[in-house]
């Protein structure tokens, strides 16, 4: 593991029970930006902002303790973050499971809780990757890759799946280094297979979705959906101040501003293959979910989904003091 000047800093952390944890964290910093991602937590980005300012995620480490219930079957604890899934939340997950009986809940633990090997790292980058998960029964395996990228001005987030095909006695073939192999198959709506890149934020009232494409009309669906409110441009206000319980709103976006307290606004974008973008269904490549305001820990998440078992996608993050929410964006 080649780590070269990427500044490694080691916490010590207060777990639930009272146990005590390293926290390896590898730091990307600038003069403008700030970024903390742990590779043991699946290659989460725990912290995003100003160098010396406040956290734009939501953050919740003390949650990253013991992950096994009393009967030792594996309980789903929420650090927060940025994270990587790979499939249909819930819906497809059975089907990724290392372990069948755990059904469609929790995450499989090797992409959401196993550590994620560093493939390189640097001062302004860092590459990893995940296990393999191989599926005997569809006859194929799939890993997942995250790569951070610091600019002056922005944090560059890409994330793919590695496709492959499995064999007998869980063997895989991934092509060489590691870097797939070729896909002919189309990206198709009923694969379970998709990259799903998701930022949980403090839950603030009003997050904006800036839509596109001919789908704009079908914007909400979810229960109960906030209300939508337009600003004059392709940005669509979601009034989340006050949901009874859990909202969702699935939209045809490509990008999501929110304005943190003491942070800023966060400016999220994004960007896919077209080949897994069109294979959609329905309008889902960006998704708002949010905590009902009586939870202990409300938050909201911002997420973005490519389809396909060759998925991939690119989330740039950006922090500005003046609302983006015209049609040109921060730094244009």
């Amino acid at each position: 593991m080649n780590l070269g000047f990427a500044r490694m800093a080691v916490c010590c952390l207060a777990l639930l029970g009272g146990a005590q944890a390293q926290e390896s964290r590898v730091v990307l910093s600038n003069a403008a930006l700030r970024a903390e991602i742990v590779p043991a937590w699946a290659g989460r980005m725990v912290f995003f902002g100003r160098p010396d300012g406040p956290n734009a995620l939501f953050a919740n480490p003390e949650d990253a303790a013991a992950n096994t219930n009393a009967s030792g079957r594996r309980v789903w604890k929420n650090v927060g973050g940025n994270k990587t899934w790979v499939g249909e939340a819930e819906a497809a997950w059975q089907g990724f499971q290392d372990d069948p009986a755990d059904g469609v809940w929790p995450p499989p633990a090797w992409f959401d809780a196993a550590p994620f090997a560093v493939v390189r790292a640097d001062a302004t980058n860092i590459l990893m990757r995940s296990g393999v998960h191989t599926n005997a029964a569809l006859g194929w395996a799939v890993a997942v890759e995250r790569e951070f990228t610091l600019l002056p001005d922005r944090l560059v987030l890409r994330e793919r799946l590695l496709p492959g095909t499995s064999g007998q006695a869980g063997k895989h073939a991934f092509g060489r280094a590691g870097a797939g192999i070729p896909i002919t198959e189309a990206p198709r709506p009923d694969d379970p297979r998709r990259v799903w890149s998701n930022t949980q934020i403090p839950h603030v009232a009003h997050v904006a979705i800036r839509t596109c494409g001919e789908r704009r009309a079908r914007l909400l669906r979810g229960c109960p959906p906030p209300k939508p409110r337009g600003l004059g441009s392709a940005w669509v206000d979601l009034d989340l101040s006050d949901p009874p319980k859990h909202a969702r709103v699935d939209a045809d976006g490509d990008a999501f501003a929110a304005e943190i307290p003491g942070v800023g606004w966060l400016l999220l974008e994004h960007s896919a293959p077209k080949r897994n973008l069109d294979a959609f269904a329905t309008p889902s490549r960006a998704i708002v979910y949010a905590t009902g305001t009586a939870s202990a820990k409300p938050f909201v998440e911002l997420e973005f989904v490519a389809l396909g078992p060759d998925a991939a996608q690119t989330v740039v993050f950006r922090i500005g003091d003046a609302s983006p929410l015209t049609d040109t964006v921060l730094g244009d």
